[in-house]
Order: C-alpha cells, then sequence, then structure tokens
C-alpha cells in the first residue's frame, strides 16, 4: 500500500478531497507482511516447557501520511477532517491493490504540517477491526427447488463464515450440507419453516432471525446449531471451492469476504 498515492476511504477518493499520500523515508517500502502475533502461555512451576494456551493476533495499524493540496485555496480543511473523523469502521482500500479492503479508523492524534501558505501535509495513524485485509463483498444468489449442487471458492487465506438471506417457499424443512475434500464439514439444519418466512443468518456471530419475530416467532430452537464455514481446499476449475448441497424449496443469498494475511 505505500507506493500508492490514492486511498479511497468511506467510499470517498482522496483525489476528490485534494490529497495526495505521500512517503516520509526513503529507499525500500516497509509493510506488515504477517499479523502482529502473541504467544499465549502458562508457565508451572517445576516445568522447564510453558503450557501452550493461544496465539492473539493484534489489529492492523499503520501511519497514514498526506499531503494537501493547496488547502487554503481549496477552503475543504474541514471537510478533510469531517471525511476521516468517523465514528465507526469504514472500508479502506488503496490504488495500487483496489481489491483488497481494510476496516479502518483514525487513532490517537493527527498532526498537521504546513508552511503557513497553502501547503501542508498531515500525519495520522489508522487501526483496523481485524488483524487482516479482505475482499469486496461477495454475493451469490441461488432458487433451490427439491436440491442443488453448487460450489462457494475461497481464494482468501483464512477460512471465511457467510452472510445468509433466505425465503421460504412452502412450509418444511432446509438443510445445507458442505464437503471439502470430499469430507463432510458442516450440516445445517433450519426445521418448521412457514411459507414466505425470510430469515437472516449471520454465521460470524451465529445468529438467527425471522421476519416472524415481532409475532414472537423466533428459530433458536429449529436450529441444529451448525453454522457454515468455508475453508481451504481443493482446486475446482482453478479455484479453492467448497462443494455445497442444498436441500429444500427456498431462495438463498450468500454474501462473504475472502480473508487475507497480506496486502
Amino acid at each position: 500500500m505505500n507506493e500508492s498515492t490514492v486511498f479511497t476511504y468511506d467510499g470517498i477518493s482522496s483525489e476528490d478531497m485534494g490529497v495526495i499520500l505521500i512517503s516520509e523515508g526513503g529507499g525500500l517500502f516497509r509493510e506488515n507482511f504477517l499479523p502482529t502475533r502473541k504467544i499465549i502461555e502458562k508457565s508451572v512451576a517445576s516445568r522447564n516447557t510453558p503450557y501452550f494456551k493461544r496465539l492473539d493476533e493484534q489489529p492492523v495499524s499503520f501511519p497514514l501520511v498526506f499531503y494537501i493540496e493547496e488547502w487554503e485555496n481549496r477552503e475543504n480543511l474541514r471537510e478533510i477532517a469531517r471525511w476521516l473523523d468517523q465514528e465507526y469502521y469504514k472500508p479502506l482500500w488503496f490504488e495500487s491493490n483496489p481489491n483488497r479492503v481494510y476496516y479502518a479508523l483514525i487513532e490517537g492524534s493527527s498532526e498537521i504540517f504546513h508552511n503557513g501558505l497553502k501547503d501542508g501535509y498531515v500525519q495520522t495513524t489508522v487501526r483496523c477491526n481485524s488483524p487482516y485485509s479482505y475482499s469486496h463483498p461477495i454475493t451469490s444468489k441461488y432458487n433451490v427447488s427439491s436440491e442443488l449442487t453448487n460450489y462457494i471458492n475461497n481464494d482468501g487465506d483464512k477460512p471465511f463464515r457467510p452472510y445468509i438471506k433466505i425465503k421460504k417457499k412452502g412450509n418444511g424443512d432446509i438443510k445445507i450440507k458442505t464437503y471439502l475434500e470430499n469430507k463432510l464439514i458442516n450440516n445445517f439444519q433450519l426445521n418448521a419453516l412457514l411459507d414466505g418466512e425470510e430469515i437472516d443468518i449471520d454465521c460470524s456471530n451465529e445468529e438467527i432471525k425471522s421476519n416472524f419475530e415481532s409475532k414472537g416467532r423466533y428459530l433458536f430452537d429449529n436450529h441444529n446449531n451448525d453454522w457454515l464455514e468455508f475453508g481451504i481446499g481443493y482446486k475446482y476449475n482453478g479455484e479453492t471451492s467448497t462443494k455445497m448441497i442444498l436441500t429444500g424449496d427456498f431462495d438463498i443469498e450468500m454474501t462473504y469476504q475472502y480473508v487475507y494475511l497480506t496486502e
């Protein structure tokens, strides 16, 4: 990303704001290769080797330094400040790799350095909501009548969980089985659904919501507590894919993002 001069944040290009990325140093660019990790262990008396407990990975953080062109003439310094002063993580990507998205906020102090005339640059620090970058959201839609077999690609570096919208056709059950390298991974089931019922399924946060909740209908007891996750597997048509068998009568929309370790 350091070779970029243009970035897009919250859907607005830095070019439109008169902002150009700059690098304060010279020579080779220096960037994160893997997420920053911390090994969590427990030491026990009389044991030379500590017990491994887990790895903690830190969210991505990096400096963002940019030059503002003729900011006095443009009279948009406050507009730039409002653009960057977000209350929650917003998508950020760079022209050198526009297909890798970070979800970012400005953290810590932000300073502007200028010559008292029309030129200046700003130093800020970006902090992301996770240790990874992502693809732009991808949506796959299917119309299932009795049974359908299809494939979901994972061209990233880590497993991902989708966000799913389902509209049931007729009363009954639905099933979604996934196979990775011919091994059953998921056996997702929702039972006793109603005709026309619309269900939102957030597999990452393990939440299910029916559009009939206002009438007191909840689906926790209708679900087998299996949540879809698509891992890294074998090549299908030149891409890494999970086989998916969908059973029932329903329309389904899956939205997901590939997860990347490096830019």
